[in-house]
């Protein structure tokens, strides 16, 4: 079959070449419309459900709302896993399901859950099921600027912006393909308050209640029917619902002795805000207002925020805002998209320059190595075609498995073409049959050799969890690369050779005779002491074997995002206004360096509580510029050290440092920012506490250990 094959493409070599070129447009193709992602995706499949109650302490929270949901989900098709954390007025409960379940179905199931449970629930209790969106799912965060403030009063700026930001820009932003869930931060959320006066309603023999009970009733339309004239119909309603102030201030409360008694008489009513736990800070100089965007899970970030940048030029130059207002982005997915395929083409690019200088240099054939080289982007394009049609979308793991693969692509096309090219140069047969005969001569023993290779890879599809979904990928790529490389070997390299190559008188090159001179006296040596060089190898591999039980282990080496994430915890009970004051001083002295672009701190709860984020912790995020911009450090560790050498300075606070993705899964993944987590289970508060303080004791004796927080539970 394979003697077939090379001998009907090598006849008709002009098939063989417009193939080729199918395969160059259709990989040009595919490559510049694959998906493309920094990380693949390794979240499970999980459904947040967040309770809140204004009232609740966290033991209350936990007994009466914690504990009934969790005991309702128990059950569930394909659950696998429960957690939970629980702060004063917040309990946020993560369902772990199993790989193979539909996220939808998941979803629907913890929705029915709930609602059955939703009947033994304190009164006040608020439940909502988290979006649909997954550790890569905040692809675009930006900020609410405005030229001039909307109000001197800076509390009223704020409500109005966060009010623009909830009923304008989050709703707009909704409509953009691809997007979940638009997660609002900052500012005050307007609301209307009525202060009743404790006298005058004494004064009416009036309560509380009374006022409640008026507010209901009149807020509502209603209906009377149909009445019919003639040939028409019409309908009659009663409108009764507010819809400006004046509307509240004449509500009837009661009548006395036929004098009507209306709420403006017993209370103030005027706009104001709600009762906030959190804001956020720029640059640590003026409170802002902002919004998240958060991706649909199975999208793909790269378009995803393509789509969002076209929205949000369209909002900023349109009329839809009021003047001066402007959307301003300070953190994108697509920069670090862009900035990791970039990495990995890199190494794609240096490891093809090194591959071709190594061939020039051994076997010194012009021609020879420029079919070498054409193998490797003809390769790369029948890999992107086929990742195209499987879908498998395109980042810094399933393009490393080209970039580790590079050798091994050209290994065949080597072999050939310097087997081709040395046949040439000794036989006096016809060329056509020279090129056929020595094809046929390395191809088929090498080819078992390069399956042999790629079946060492099959073994990664057998890994579960987290760790399947961050190397299948890898592995995939390798295994198409190779059989990619075997594909072009066989079809198109031998019409390459007929073409490109033919015989020469040029004798073995310097380095090929050096390399003989050193190779075959090792060789004989080796051959006369087997049991000498057997006892080597064995004792090499022991101490190979112990060195690597000393070596450190990691997961995945941690990649730069080229973005900023910090977190700070300060004392439990910390009021909101001390809290700000400490975030605008720490993001001060963050924006003494020169290499941070721009920084933003959320602190407390402001939008959807995806986390329990208590007053006392303030979160970070923030861009960083170019390395090659960068004056103070030189390494992303350095700079992060001298950081915490800066912020140390500022008493009373506890502070870590990540990045965005990198936190974001192993919150999603662990529940927790951090990626080493100690967590311990037991009945009594106090002695969890006490003993976690002294776990943080010892690890903080240890010489690699740097920033250890205690999660504080009040």
């Amino acid at each position: 079959m394979l003697t077939q094959i090379i001998s009907f493409f090598l006849e008709n070599r002009l098939l063989a070449f417009l193939g080729l070129s199918l395969i160059i447009i259709l990989g040009i193709y595919s490559f510049i419309n694959l998906d493309m992602d920094a990380f693949p995706d390794v979240t499970n499949i999980q459904v947040e459900i967040i309770a809140t109650s204004p009232t609740l302490s966290p033991i209350e929270m936990e007994r009466f709302v914690c504990y009934p949901i969790e005991n309702s989900l128990r059950g569930i098709p394909g659950l696998s896993n429960i957690r939970s954390i629980t702060k004063f007025g917040i309990t946020v409960i993560t369902a772990i399901f199993k790989d193979n379940v539909d996220i939808y179905f998941a979803r629907q199931q913890v929705f029915e859950r709930i609602s059955r449970a939703s009947s033994v629930l304190p009164e006040g209790v608020e439940v909502e099921i988290g979006p649909i969106t997954t550790a890569m799912g905040e692809v675009y965060q930006y900020t609410l600027e405005a030229k001039k403030p909307l109000s001197s009063n800076e509390i009223e700026n704020l409500t109005r912006l966060r009010t623009i930001q909830d009923y304008v820009v989050a709703p707009l932003l909704k409509t953009v393909e691809g997007v979940s869930d638009i997660n609002s931060f900052g500012g005050y959320i307007e609301q209307i308050n009525v202060l009743a006066d404790p006298m005058r309603l004494y004064k009416f023999d009036l309560t509380i209640k009374d006022l409640f009970d008026a507010l209901e009733k009149n807020n509502m339309n209603v209906g009377g029917g149909i009445i019919f004239r003639h040939s028409e119909q019409l309908i009659v309603r009663g409108t009764g619902m507010f819809s400006s102030l004046k509307d509240i201030e004449n509500i009837l409360v009661k009548s006395s002795e036929g004098i009507p008694i209306y709420l403006k008489d017993v209370a103030d009513v005027s706009f104001s805000h709600t009762f906030r736990r959190g804001g956020a800070i720029k640059d640590g100089k003026e409170e802002v207002v902002g919004g998240i965007v958060m991706m649909l899970r199975g999208e793909n970030s790269r378009k995803v925020v393509k789509r969002i940048e076209e929205k949000v030029q369209e909002i900023n130059s349109g009329d839809i805002l009021p003047p001066g207002i402007k959307i301003k982005p300070y953190y994108k997915r697509s920069e670090i998209v862009k900035r990791s395929i970039n990495t990995v083409v890199k190494a794609i690019g240096e490891g093809a320059i090194l591959v071709i200088l190594v061939i020039f240099l051994f076997v010194r054939q012009l021609r020879g190595a420029l079919i070498v080289v054409l193998s490797l982007p003809i390769t790369a394009f029948l890999t992107f075609l086929t990742m195209k049609i499987f879908n498998i979308s395109a980042n810094i793991m399933s393009l490393g498995g080209i970039a580790i693969s590079i050798g091994m692509i050209v290994d065949a096309t080597i072999i050939q073409v310097e087997n081709v090219q040395r046949h040439l140069n000794e036989s006096r047969e016809r060329k056509f049959k020279t090129i056929f005969n020595s094809v046929l001569e390395v191809r088929k023993p090498s080819i078992f050799g390069e399956i042999i290779i790629a079946s060492v890879f099959l073994p990664i599809f057998s890994l579960q969890g987290m760790e399947g979904k961050m190397f299948q990928p890898l592995a995939t790529t390798v295994i198409i690369a190779l059989l990619s490389s075997l594909t072009i070997s066989i079809l198109f390299v031998p019409s390459l050779c007929y073409v490109s190559l033919k015989s020469s008188n040029k004798n073995q090159t310097f380095l090929l005779n050096l390399a003989k001179r050193l190779y075959l006296p090792t060789l004989k040596f080796a051959l006369q002491k087997k049991s000498l060089v057997i006892t080597s190898v064995v004792l090499i591999l022991g101490l190979s074997l112990f060195l690597f039980s000393r070596l450190g282990r990691e997961f995945i080496p941690v990649m730069d995002e080229g973005a900023f994430d910090m977190d700070f915890q300060l004392i439990p009970g910390v009021s909101l206004e001390k809290a700000m004051e400490v975030a605008k001083r720490v993001g001060s002295k963050l924006m003494e360096f020169p290499e941070l672009e721009t920084v933003v701190s959320r602190t407390g709860q402001t939008g959807i509580a995806l986390e329990a984020r208590g007053v006392e912790k303030t979160g970070f995020v923030g861009t960083l510029k170019k390395k090659s911009e960068w004056k103070t450090a030189k390494s992303r560790e350095e700079l992060f050290d001298k950081i915490r050498e800066s912020i140390s300075e500022t008493p009373g606070i506890v502070f870590s440092f990540s990045q965005p993705i990198q936190c974001r899964i192993n919150e999603l993944i662990e529940g927790s920012r951090s990626p080493l987590i100690v967590k311990l289970f037991g009945d009594d508060m106090e002695i969890l506490q006490e003993k976690a303080r002294e776990i943080q004791s010892i690890l903080s004796k240890v010489k690699v250990s740097e920033d250890i927080m205690i999660e504080i539970i009040f």
